[in-house]
């Protein structure tokens, strides 16, 4: 328990519980609380898992990445709250093998008042087709798993198709033919996992104001063989599409793991694997803790590389007594 003061005004003992490790758990009421005493509760949903690229040397698209998980925060009185209440933190969502999709991300809760849901996992990688990225989880549901290059949507209460989102809803994946736009963006929900393509470079992941960003795309192959560059993962705390992890050079490197950047906020993508002419293609770098996506593997002559692991969730709970 920690105690607070500012000026003149009244000293006040807080009681700060942080769950930051995957799985169930519980909440005990602080003792001290009275009819007075408010209890704040943040909640991030885990991130989707990236999908893994294609091996071969035509037109082979690389993984996209997991869409990023939603941010929940509800202020309750905390005479209402039960003295021990149930907890959960999401996993984040598993690494797409070769060519197989990323997992959707788990579910962060607070007994039966809050869930912040997680990021589907990104699509992955085909020869001559593009992949979706994973939609960012809502704040009434999980963002959606795509299907070959139709992008994963966001989790509810909604989505704007081809408009960055709004209020708790997660936005869209990206596809092929979102390479910078911030049509994957979100407010509190989480962002959109960056698509890929085959011939082409990684897209990138789009970024949540408060909830986790998107990772970036695998790169792709084009014929020749000539291996693509991957995209950059998004961030927490921007409206706009990349800027945060780095993804992959294309000679098989791996994505450069997400970032948390600013502690109120959520965590970053992690960015795409390189694709590689002469191997193995990149593993996609891991999803940020507090919800960030994983991004896509890269493709590669002799194998594919597995798309990154989505971050984790995690849960804060204040209570000013």
């Amino acid at each position: 328990m920690a105690t607070i003061s500012g000026g003149s005004a009244p000293t006040e003992a807080v009681d700060y519980q942080i769950f930051a490790a995957s799985g169930a758990g519980t909440w005990t009421k602080p003792s001290g609380a009275t009819s007075k005493s408010v209890t704040i509760v943040r909640a991030w949903g885990a991130g989707g898992g990236g999908g893994g690229g294609k091996n071969g040397s035509i037109a082979e698209s690389g993984g996209a990445a997991g869409g990023g998980g939603a941010y929940v925060t509800a202020y309750l009185a905390t005479t209402l709250l039960g003295n021990i209440e149930t907890t959960g933190v999401g996993a984040g969502g598993t690494s797409g093998a070769a060519t197989a999709n990323g997992g959707v991300g788990g579910s962060t809760t607070f007994g039966a008042w809050l869930t912040a849901f997680g990021g589907g996992g990104g699509v992955g990688g085909a020869t001559g087709l593009s992949a979706g990225g994973g939609g960012g989880g809502g704040s009434a549901s999980a963002g959606a798993v795509g299907s070959g290059g139709t992008a994963g949507l966001g989790g509810y209460p909604g989505t704007q198709l081809g408009a960055a989102t709004i209020s708790g809803g997660g936005a869209d994946g990206g596809n092929a033919s979102t390479a910078v736009v911030g049509t994957q963006s979100a407010e509190f929900g989480g962002a959109g996992g960056g698509g890929a393509v085959s011939n082409g470079t990684g897209r990138l992941g789009g970024g949540s104001l408060w909830g986790g960003a998107g990772g970036g795309g695998g790169g792709g192959m084009s014929a020749g063989p000539t291996a693509n560059a991957s995209g950059a993962g998004g961030l927490s705390g921007s409206y706009v599409s990349g800027g945060g992890a780095a993804g992959g050079a294309a000679t098989g490197a791996a994505g450069t793991p997400g970032t948390v950047t600013t502690m109120d906020r959520g965590g970053g993508g992690g960015g795409g694997g390189g694709a590689n002419a002469a191997g193995t293609g990149g593993v996609g770098g891991v999803g940020a803790v507090r919800g960030g996506g994983g991004g896509g593997g890269g493709a590669g002559t002799s194998a594919g590389g597995a798309g990154g692991v989505g971050g984790i969730g995690r849960l804060e709970i204040i209570t000013i007594l």
